[in-house]
């Protein structure tokens, strides 16, 4: 499964890995205070969406979802 995204931030605040994944992908955020997250697939329909907790990183299982492209939204407490 492949993950895309658009950042409005600085690549060095903000990494998502592996990509193409298997069905885990890490969030990986320095200096940027993210909480939450959105999975939608090419259609645009929300597929999956959660808080996080952690202050630097935060693991999502997406192995529930199929083979293709989707999109992950985060934001942040602002």
């Amino acid at each position: 499964m492949a993950i895309q995204w658009r950042k409005n931030i600085n690549d060095n605040l903000f990494n998502l890995s592996p990509n193409p994944s298997t069905g885990f992908v890490t969030l990986n955020f320095n200096q940027y205070d993210i909480n939450q997250f959105e999975v939608f697939n090419a259609t645009g329909q929300l597929m999956k969406q959660g808080f996080i907790n952690e202050p630097d990183s935060h693991e999502l299982d997406l192995s529930s979802l199929s083979n293709g492209t989707y999109f992950i939204k985060v934001s942040n407490k602002n």
